[in-house]
């Protein structure tokens, strides 16, 4: 089944359901990234997401650690948790993880509320709609299926196929039709990665996205979910930038239709760290313009003093030395600071894009937003 958690957004604008003051935030959260699946049967345009080696079998177990450790607080709780980094239902070791008992043992400790899984799928690869009512059915009658309150899918889309062929609009149909007659609680969302072109056509494709499934496209850089410090990774991130310049010059239809969470103080920084297992280690997840996963020494979370206290540790620590070490530099001087510093922002800039100095955000386009309710997030 569908459920319609997307609708009020679609009917109000552009204006994310995230946008909460530092004040009304009443938990700590700690979303955890799963870096286990294996393989892929799609060719998403703009994708660089690594397909083999992500699987390790101390990963899930240091997932049930964790939620282990909270499974009797309140004030730090586990928030739905992401599962990738490829194609849920194309991963080959799928019938693996959701038959993993201490993977659905994990999530039965977390709220309830929170027991989600974010994952991605995509259409029109090797994979017949056929084998993915299979896998769903598989999925109703597995321990993880048991477990999971709702699925947060967040299907792939190329955007010039959507707006131009009607095979791949049946086949978008199809995969809906198939999520919808599940006894599994979908949300669904769109996604679609950054290419050539696509400022051109991006607000018609949020257009036909919104009239005819009533949900979001949101529009990532698709480099920052595989991190290898390649020029390539930083020359696209730029590309964004200057997307995003053209596209906020109508303020008023940027605000309300373009899905864009970075401009929403709040999210994912205050309160909130999102970390990545990644072959059993842990790693802090920078959020730039989607989560990022970097699998170096320089975001690696040592555990000294059981999983949570590690991470409340090393994200106090590191948020305290990004604002330090910018003091004397031109972040030193800008009123985001403290925002990126819980995002990492910084720490990216010195580790990851070495020969660049200018700020990877779009901080112009961010502060359309500085109207907004949420501004005690500044002090």
């Amino acid at each position: 089944m569908l459920n319609k958690d997307w609708e009020k957004i679609v009917k109000d604008g552009g204006v994310g359901e995230e946008f909460t003051s530092i004040s009304g935030m009443s938990e700590y959260k700690i979303q955890v990234a799963l870096e286990i699946l294996e393989g892929c049967s799609y060719n998403c345009p703009g994708c660089f997401v690594k397909r083999r080696g992500n699987w390790h079998p101390d990963s899930i177990e240091l997932f049930y650690k964790l939620s282990e450790e909270l499974k009797d607080r309140k004030d730090i709780v586990l928030d739905d948790i992401v599962i990738g980094p490829t194609d849920f239902f194309g991963a080959e070791n799928l019938y693996d993880i959701i038959n993993d008992s201490k993977l659905s043992q994990a999530i039965l400790w977390m709220p309830e509320d929170n027991r989600n899984i974010q994952h991605n799928c995509s259409i029109l690869g090797s994979l017949s709609e056929k084998d993915i009512q299979s896998k769903i059915k598989a999925i109703e009658n597995s321990k993880l299926g048991e477990a999971v309150e709702a699925w947060d899918v967040q299907i792939a889309l190329d955007l010039n196929r959507l707006l131009d062929d009607p095979i791949y609009k049946q086949a978008l149909d199809d995969r809906i039709e198939t999520f919808k007659s599940s006894k599994l609680n979908y949300e669904i969302s769109m996604a679609t990665n950054i290419v050539e072109g696509i400022e051109d056509r991006i607000f018609d494709a949020i257009e036909y996205v919104r009239t005819t499934y009533s949900t979001v496209i949101e529009i990532l850089p698709s480099v920052v979910r595989s991190f290898n410090n390649g020029p390539k990774h930083g020359d696209k991130l730029f590309e964004w930038n200057n997307m995003l310049d053209k596209l906020a010059v109508d303020e008023k239809r940027f605000k309300e239709r373009f899905h864009f969470l970075q401009g929403d103080v709040s999210h994912k920084a205050f309160n909130y760290s999102v970390v990545n297992i990644h072959h059993g280690s842990l790693f802090m997840s920078p959020f730039i313009y989607e989560n990022a996963q970097i699998y170096s020494d320089a975001f690696k979370i040592p555990i000294n003093d059981g999983v949570y206290n590690s991470i409340l540790a090393y994200k106090d620590e590191i948020v305290n030395s990004q604002i330090q070490k910018s003091s004397k530099k031109e972040c030193g001087n800008c009123k985001y600071l403290n925002i990126c510093s819980h995002r990492l922002i910084p720490q990216v800039m010195d580790e990851v894009f070495k020969q660049r100095y200018e700020c990877i955000l779009n901080k112009q386009v961010i502060e359309l937003f500085d109207n907004e309710d949420y501004q005690d997030a500044y002090s």
